[in-house]
């Protein structure tokens, strides 16, 4: 039998095993209740009675409160970091600094603040378009220019042919020079001999142009047919279509002048629609 004292302070017994048990269960007693049994002159604690502890792990266990589930890191501020450094220029800045904060957050308090493969990939994408653009514009724009600027001369060079091509035709009632010294015929016209040569020719030829051989002696002739064209075939060189570079020196595009002085660029497939006999 026992004798426990409880939460009044007075003492309540005697008890069997049975009525302890059922204190426990009701909450009347814990671990800290104080009890002795019929022969022990001592007070204790109902913990050290070790045939009341399962009764007391039970009640403990249906009492505590139930475990919080284990939050997971938020990593809202590395995503939206990762998704905004994909537009460039304008949301760089702000990409950048929100990585940066995000991978802070990670490193200090990785059970609060997750997403650090995130923040490193969004930080990388932003110093590659601040490093990066700059760069291509430093690099690619003079390349761009001078490919711009050769392209340009090859048209001023192929229409100056051309102005001297129609200015010998006047001067002859309308007749075209012969296919095999057209550039003889017009070397008085020409302001330069450079005007003869595309500066985007590989093998830097004295000259990069030929001419429509149908138009050797030919008088007044459609005004819409080739006259000059780009091709391989140097100085006083003439012939026809199949006669045209082989490799496109502009941007897969050939100058071609036309009779009435006409530039064009002409892709390769385009050269066949062109109108070749006089």
């Amino acid at each position: 039998m026992y004798t426990l004292r409880g939460a009044d302070h007075q003492e309540h017994g005697p008890l069997s095993a049975r009525d302890v048990r059922d204190w426990i269960s009701s909450g009347r007693a814990n671990n800290d209740t104080e009890a002795r049994a019929d022969n022990e002159p001592a007070w204790r604690p109902l913990s050290q009675f070790v045939e009341f502890g399962p009764a007391l792990q039970i009640t403990a266990a249906a009492n505590s409160p139930p475990a919080l589930p284990a939050q997971k890191p938020n990593r809202i501020m590395a995503i939206a970091a990762f998704a905004v450094s994909f537009i460039p220029l304008i949301m760089t800045l702000p990409a950048l600094a929100l990585g940066i904060v995000a991978l802070v957050f990670a490193k200090k308090k990785p059970q609060q603040f997750g997403g650090r493969k995130f923040a490193i990939a969004a930080i990388a994408i932003c110093v590659f378009w601040i490093v990066g653009i700059p760069s291509a514009i430093y690099f690619g724009l003079p390349r761009l220019q001078r490919s711009m600027y050769r392209d340009s001369n090859c048209y001023t060079h192929a229409r100056s042919l051309a102005t001297s091509l129609r200015i010998i035709s006047i001067g002859n009632n309308g007749t075209y020079p012969s296919a095999d010294s057209w550039c003889d015929a017009i070397s008085n016209e020409v302001t330069s001999t450079n005007h003869y040569q595309c500066p985007d020719d590989p093998k830097r030829g004295i000259c990069g142009f030929a001419y429509n051989e149908k138009l050797s002696g030919v008088k007044n002739p459609d005004p819409n047919t080739v006259m000059i064209f780009e091709s391989d075939l140097g100085w006083n060189g003439s012939g026809s279509i199949s006669n045209v570079v082989a490799t496109p020196r502009h941007n897969g595009q050939i100058a071609v002048g036309f009779a009435n002085g006409q530039i064009r660029r002409v892709k390769p497939q385009a050269l066949k629609s062109l109108r070749w006999d006089p």
